[in-house]
């Protein structure tokens, strides 16, 4: 399953709504997004945020959002299912019975580097919906900061042994984010590799379910490659000696 990040301060809402709809064209069925902005930009956030969950809506496409528990505080849990956010990534500033009590409501994703046997067991002590609680990995702007591969499947493998569904994110070849603009993956070998042999390499070898791009955009030439792989084809470059 693959999606992407779409920051909205990053971008205008007309250029994040066509690169919508082009993943979409290309098998994206979900779309990260992150509500931890500061104060006094909470009016436009909210305002970018109703049109880009309109979007979602029309395409088709599930809408995920990192927030905090003060994030929560300001939009409130009943504006968010009105607006048509999805599910919720919920990495600190709450604790387990929030959490559980939020799982009957819509998905709730924690974070997998930090999420623990004991911490999962505090779940269960409540009443929860263990198919709504997934665990995604974070990704890593700075170089040297990413996650190694053995440690990481270790991890996913428990995770999925539990019954919960994982995600990690890949690094988009397009437009990076500022102010690095070093890419945005989970796994630290993936950060100047080619997002789709990075895809690859997770869906096929690391025990992850889901799969993001961390980066604003990808490539034309990237977008192409996954609509290709959502239709069963794998393109081939060759170079000529």
């Amino acid at each position: 399953m693959l999606g992407i990040s779409i920051f909205v301060a990053d971008r205008t809402l007309e250029d994040n709504v066509k690169y919508m709809e082009h993943m979409k064209a290309a098998g994206c069925t979900e779309i990260f997004t992150s509500l931890h902005m500061p104060e006094d930009e909470f009016g436009p956030l909210k305002e970018k945020l109703l049109e880009t969950a309109k979007a979602a809506r029309r395409l088709g496409m599930d809408l995920m959002a990192d927030i905090s528990g003060q994030a929560l505080e300001n939009f409130s849990l009943p504006f968010l299912l009105e607006a048509g956010v999805t599910g919720l990534r919920m990495d600190f500033g709450f604790e387990a019975r929030d959490i559980a009590a939020y799982s009957n409501k819509m998905r709730i994703a924690l974070n997998a580097s930090t999420l623990t046997p004991e911490f999962l067991a505090a779940l269960k002590e409540h009443p929860m919906c263990l198919e709504n609680i997934e665990a995604w990995h974070n990704y890593y702007p700075r170089p040297e900061t990413g996650l190694d591969k053995e440690p990481f499947i270790a991890k996913n493998r428990w995770l999925q042994a539990e019954g919960i569904t994982t995600m990690a994110f890949i690094p988009g070849d397009g437009l990076k984010r500022k102010p690095l603009f070093q890419s945005l993956p989970t796994l630290e070998k993936h950060r100047n590799q080619s997002s789709f042999l990075a895809y690859l390499e997770l869906e096929q070898d690391c025990a992850v379910d889901k799969i993001f791009v961390g980066d604003l955009t990808l490539s034309e030439g990237s977008q192409i490659q996954f609509q290709r792989y959502e239709e069963g084809v794998i393109p081939l470059r060759v170079t000529q000696e």
